[in-house]
């Protein structure tokens, strides 16, 4: 078997967006392309998919929670408005 330059492995893992597409680009098994990947620790078309949907739902996570203490924030303007607004009627009354 020859020996493929890490180099053209990693342009194919960059360039393609599935391990058979680069696999079949570079003319050998998908498994010989993975193992070769793991081998010189190039990230596959894979794993860069999986590791792109993680940080994407970790900012989905992050941006939920954001709007959460954004309503949060805005009742404890209103508990406030109220408690002020019930002492000045205390003072009034």
């Amino acid at each position: 078997m020859h020996k493929i330059d890490p180099e053209r492995i990693e342009r194919a893992a960059r360039m393609y967006a599935s391990n058979q597409e680069a696999s079949n680009a570079l003319g050998i098994a998908a498994g010989s392309f993975s193992r070769l990947c793991r081998e010189y620790k190039i990230e596959t078309p894979y794993a860069r998919k999986r590791r792109r949907r993680k940080e994407w739902s970790r900012r989905r996570e992050v941006d939920l929670l954001l709007d959460g203490e954004a309503e949060l924030m805005d009742l404890d303007i209103d508990i406030r408005e109220m408690e002020e607004l019930e002492q000045v009627l205390d003072l009034e009354w």
